[in-house]
């Protein structure tokens, strides 16, 4: 889920006026009745989830969540938290909380990106700008690097470098080993934006990144020279408000082919090599999207679930029996999309038929993170709870 980095100043304003604003993420973003989430219809439910263990963490805004994520060595998980702790657990199950903790440090400043395990380091980034190395075994920080801004977003390994964006709209390419950088690009921030920016994602020598004025840009990885840019969220109105636009959904490079969605913009397919569109769709959309079964799946602003062909863009089907139910970026696990929603349940949705195939009540607290990693999903919810499935589809006989 996402917020509305709004000043103080224009929020006591906003909510002065005595609109009612419509719901995004942990925000309000534009007058509109509140909608109320549908009812659920029963399904013909296949999902087998088996909890494995879960542990508490600490109390957690989905919208400080954006940059986090888990990473898994084979003995260990790792998982940062905004309240400043890093923790090793153990995959396995545990007899007790103290058994499944392999070790746990506190930083001073919130942990709002990462883990990333490479180079038998774990990287984390801070909300003081801080990318911090520290060793997978023990915790021991080996070196930190000093950033211009905030560390909000998915970091990514590229060979030995790592890329990673700022809240001040920089991206950094570092060297795993000692925390060097190598070059740096920005662009200028906008006046308004959604909290986090989306990860890049990494090609042979090209890279693409998705910034918050609605472009998408091509870099050269070597040297972070840009290549090409193309628009697609194009600010419209007469105030900050109304012309806010961003890309929040991750780029997804699939079959020769760059796929991005934009919040108050477009769903296009674009050639990598040059930024040219193969298609383009008017959607609005700030959640990752999933590439399965030769269809990009995305979730619209009112929570209602489309699948559109890779190929021409033709709308293939779409699903509202979710809609209004806050729902969290979309994920692959297998051949199927998984997510959940701000009511705390995990669904199952067949991306050929569109059909909800699964369902599952992991908690009364808002599900902030669906996160599959081999055969174990993780789940991160709001109460701050962090909990390893092992998920099974039963077949119809």
């Amino acid at each position: 889920m996402r917020r509305i980095a709004l000043s103080a100043s224009l929020l006591a304003l906003l909510f002065l006026s005595g609109c009612s604003f419509k719901k995004v993420g942990d925000f309000f973003l534009e007058p509109a009745r509140a909608p109320q989430p549908v009812a659920l219809k029963q399904i013909d439910n296949r999902l087998n989830a088996t909890m494995n263990w879960t542990q508490y963490y600490a109390p957690l805004n989905g919208a400080d969540a954006e940059g986090l994520g888990v990473a898994e060595s084979d003995r260990y998980v790792f998982l940062g938290m905004p309240n400043g702790l890093v923790t090793a657990f153990y995959r396995s199950d545990k007899p007790s909380w103290d058994d499944q903790v392999a070790w746990q440090v506190k930083l001073p400043s919130p942990v709002l990106s990462g883990p990333v395990l490479a180079n038998d380091r774990l990287y984390v980034g801070t909300a003081s700008g801080k990318l911090v190395a520290m060793d997978p075994v023990d915790g021991h920080v080996r070196w930190q690097k000093q950033l211009s801004s905030s560390v909000d977003a998915d970091m990514v390994v590229a060979g030995d470098w790592l890329l990673v964006r700022t809240l001040d709209s920089k991206l950094y390419a570092i060297r795993l080993g000692d925390g060097d950088i190598v070059w740096q690009v920005e662009h200028e921030a906008p006046a308004l934006a959604l909290q986090g920016e989306p990860a890049v994602t990494v090609a042979g020598s090209r890279l693409f990144v998705a910034w918050e004025n609605g472009l998408v840009e091509g870099l050269a990885l070597e040297n972070g020279v840009g290549l090409w840019q193309q628009r697609i969220a194009t600010p419209k109105g007469r105030t900050d408000l109304e012309r806010m636009v961003d890309i929040q959904a991750r780029p997804h490079l699939y079959a020769g082919r760059l796929f991005v969605g934009g919040f108050h913009g477009k769903l296009a397919a674009l050639d990598p090599a040059t930024g040219q569109l193969y298609w383009v769709k008017d959607f609005s959309t700030y959640r990752d999207m999933a590439l399965v079964a030769g269809k990009l799946i995305a979730v619209d602003d009112d929570d209602v679930l489309h699948a559109f062909d890779l190929i021409t863009g033709t709308p293939v089907w779409q699903n509202s029996e979710l809609k209004y139910r806050e729902l969290t970026d979309l994920a692959v696990w297998h051949d199927k999309v998984v997510f959940g929603d701000e009511k705390g349940l995990l669904h199952v949705v067949d991306p050929t038929t569109g059909s909800l195939v699964g369902r599952y009540s992991h908690h009364s607290a808002p599900v902030v993170k669906v996160l599959p990693l081999g055969d174990d999903v993780y789940v991160i919810d709001g109460e701050g709870y962090l909990s390893q499935y092992r998920f099974q589809l039963t077949t119809h006989e």
